[in-house]
């Protein structure tokens, strides 16, 4: 039976998780014990006598252990359901950007992208490799450097998407989203999104202060003006950001930038409840590199703690959602399986985070029969095969049925992707702890409180 036990000695509180079915469930020290004896191995008399307790009332406590164990997770969609549908579609526009982020991922990796920007004759041929195999694309993300360099660009995807669905090329119309630092908006470009419905996330750290200090203009200038003045802009036109995304570094530590405040203070100013937050990706010896990530572990004490309009960021909701679903996860992402990534220089790619990784190139958008090359198969089979029972540091991790791990953060840490980063494996286990009693104790407190109003 695998069971993970959480202690809280903060929260006086003990979880019984149940890792294979992501049930879970409270107990007192009394009861916590006796369960505990009876997983060593110890036999019902044994029990009875060490701690005083009838036969009926340990009989159906272990009943119910062993029926919690039993329960299975919904099983997810066969491989096959995906063989003419993608769940994403990254186009990479241009590998050019307005900014110089102290941080980016991009600039510390040699070779990252060898051609400035896609060309219409690309868009065309991208869209004509895509609808020979897929019928269906759920999401389309127009990705950068920084896109809105090209937003003639932006308006010709918008503009081939249309006309795809309209002749039946797609049997579904995607969605369409794009990630901006927002530096450049103008009229024109609020036309294209309201035309054609473009969704749009920005790239913002936080707060003024410690965006400023990571994200400059590549003169030097400070960013977050151009920013909020811009969103003041979008918002007159009744356009508001699907989500923010902010990189935490060891600056926002530094400066003592709690999480749950950024939250407050983006909530505030976007007027949304969207927030994508993760620690900065860099060497260790980088002045930004976050060595200590408690406050993502701390934030969720801070998130729950929220008496009304509780707000989650991604991650959480997203383990969160999990345990509420009860779904099967056995791939860390749906990279080369059900997402596609294509670079400013044509290549396709399982994940846009593996741009310029010459292992996981799957082929070029002008290459003949694309999906019958042997490197387009070999490299898409490599990533259905790597489901995490097949990885060694997943398979026996108790979180493994929650996880969303990151391929792209795998391979810049490891060199390779299918190496979880032990930074971020740490992280998530301590994150999950956290968020199990949150939800347990949030539970028990409901139940208190409906027993109150009967």
């Amino acid at each position: 039976m695998d069971i993970k036990i959480i202690n809280s000695e903060k929260d006086n509180i003990n979880i019984f998780f149940f890792p294979n079915n992501l049930r879970f469930f409270q107990v007192n020290n009394y009861t916590k014990q006796i369960i505990e004896s009876y997983l060593y191995g110890d036999t019902l008399e044994q029990i009875e006598n060490k701690f005083n307790i009838d036969n009926k009332t340990l009989s159906e406590l272990i009943a119910k252990i062993e029926n919690f164990s039993k329960e299975e997770l919904e099983p997810m969609k066969d491989i096959s359901f995906f063989d003419n549908k993608l769940e994403k579609l990254v186009i990479s526009l241009t590998d050019s950007c307005n900014l110089s982020c102290s941080y980016c991922y991009e600039s510390m990796q040699e070779n990252f992208i060898t051609k400035d920007s896609l060309n219409k004759k690309d868009i065309d041929r991208i869209f004509h490799v895509i609808t020979e195999k897929y019928d269906e694309i759920a999401i389309i993300q127009i990705f950068g450097g920084e896109p809105l360099l090209r937003y003639e660009l932006v308006e010709y995807i918008g503009s081939t998407v249309n006309d795809l669905y309209n002749n039946n090329r797609l049997k579904i119309m995607p969605s369409i989203g794009i990630v901006t630092n927002a530096t450049i908006i103008n009229d024109k470009i609020i036309d294209i999104f309201k035309k054609y419905n473009i969704k749009f996330t920005i790239s913002f750290d936080g707060n003024p202060k410690s965006h400023d200090e990571c994200r400059k203009f590549k003169n030097g200038d400070c960013s977050s003006e151009f920013i909020l003045n811009n969103m003041d802009l979008l918002r007159s036109n009744n356009l508001f950001p699907s989500g923010i995304e902010t990189t935490y570094t060891n600056h926002h530590k530094d400066q003592d930038h709690k999480i749950i405040n950024m939250i407050d203070f983006m909530e505030k100013e976007f007027k949304i409840n969207r927030f994508h937050i993760t620690p900065v990706i860099l060497e260790e010896n980088h002045p930004y590199y976050l060595k200590d990530v408690s406050d993502f572990i701390d934030s969720i004490d801070d998130m729950f703690s929220r008496k009304e309009n509780k707000i989650f960021t991604s991650i959480v909701g997203r383990f969160i959602d999990t345990l509420i679903k009860k779904q099967q996860i056995d791939y860390l992402c749906g990279a080369g399986i059900t997402d596609l990534s294509i670079s400013p220089d044509g290549r396709i790619y399982p994940c846009f985070m593996l741009f310029g990784a010459e292992d996981y190139v799957m082929g070029n958008i002008y290459d003949d029969n694309i999906y019958e090359n042997n490197i387009f198969k070999n490299v898409k089979n490599q990533f259905i095969e790597k489901i995490k029972d097949s990885i060694k540091d997943c398979k026996n991790c108790y979180i493994k049925n929650l996880c969303h791990g990151c391929l792209g953060v795998n391979y810049i840490k490891n060199n390779d992707a299918f190496e979880p980063d032990s930074y971020s494996c740490e992280m998530y286990r301590a994150m999950i702890d956290r968020i199990l009693i949150n939800m347990s104790k949030l539970t028990n407190k409901n139940k208190n409180s409906s027993k109150g109003d009967a």
